[in-house]
């Protein structure tokens, strides 16, 4: 076989096959509405292959833009300071303020809080991740937050530390600023932060066209070598080229190497966190 008659084919066929799927991308992000097909879509991941990107999760379709509605939240400080601190009977909490017992401290701000503990004690030793996730929920029940609107997003284990980080979850959104972030050690909780808007409400706007999730990935020319893991999409804060963004409807791409991106479902512009 002439290899380098073949390798000529192939680049080609490549060439080719860019050329087609950039113009329906650019068809799609000027209002041409192109929906790709399921052979431009099986082809998406034939582009995405030759970057050295692999795939390892379903690419969603596209989804409507809507608009959330937030409502007033008022968290119960004493109860949390209580069920974190120990029950005491303590003056009004106020914000910004470190209220620290023993080798604990909270300190709350606005719709979120900060705990850590330098030496915790609990009852019973943390052994294992499911040890440590059901210590670390029990404390939670306790404090009054609505623990129960978020959904664990990575966990993780070494040298009998475990990581947890939550997000809320509302009607398939994901609200990235929205969320539990837990250390726990063999010994109890060390350090637990939580922030919370309370999303009263959801209005979807059917006739709003967002970026298809497949043309995300066709213009994401700047990441190579590396396997996705999940693609989701939700609401949060971020910059674009430093300009602040709030409540943004955008897709988050995660990557085996743990990191992960944001991009505008409006526009498919790349965006920064704050």
């Amino acid at each position: 076989m002439d290899w380098s008659k073949a390798k000529n084919i192939l680049l080609v066929v490549f060439i080719v096959l860019n050329s087609i799927l950039l113009y329906n991308n650019y068809m799609a992000f000027s209002g041409g509405g192109i929906i790709l097909s399921d052979e431009l879509s099986s082809n998406t991941l034939t582009v995405l292959a030759s970057r050295g990107i692999g795939v390892n999760c379903e690419i969603p379709s596209a989804a409507k833009g809507a608009t959330l509605i937030f409502g007033q939240y008022l968290e119960d400080r004493h109860k949390i300071a209580d069920a974190l601190l120990g029950s005491k009977a303590r003056d009004e909490i106020e914000e910004g303020k470190i209220i620290g017992e023993g080798t604990k401290e909270i300190i709350f701000h606005d719709n979120s809080f900060e705990f850590k503990d330098d030496r915790p004690m609990a009852v019973e030793s943390i052994t294992d991740l499911e040890k440590a996730r059901m210590m670390l929920e029990g404390a939670l029940e306790k404090t009054g937050i609505p623990y129960e609107d978020f959904k664990i997003e990575s966990k993780f284990a070494k040298d009998s530390i475990y990581r947890f980080e939550y997000k809320q979850v509302y009607e398939d959104y994901i609200l990235f600023d929205n969320y539990i972030k837990a250390e726990i050690g063999a010994s109890g909780i060390k350090k637990l932060d939580f922030k919370y808007r309370n999303v009263r409400g959801i209005k979807k706007n059917t006739t709003q066209k967002t970026v298809d999730a497949y043309q995300i990935l066709l213009k994401m020319t700047d990441i190579k070598n590396v396997d996705i893991n999940n693609i989701d999409i939700g609401y949060g804060d971020f910059s674009d080229n430093d300009i602040p963004l709030f409540d943004v409807l955008a897709w988050r791409v995660r990557f085996s190497d743990g990191s992960e991106s944001f991009y505008n479902a409006f526009n498919g512009q790349k965006l920064s966190l704050p």
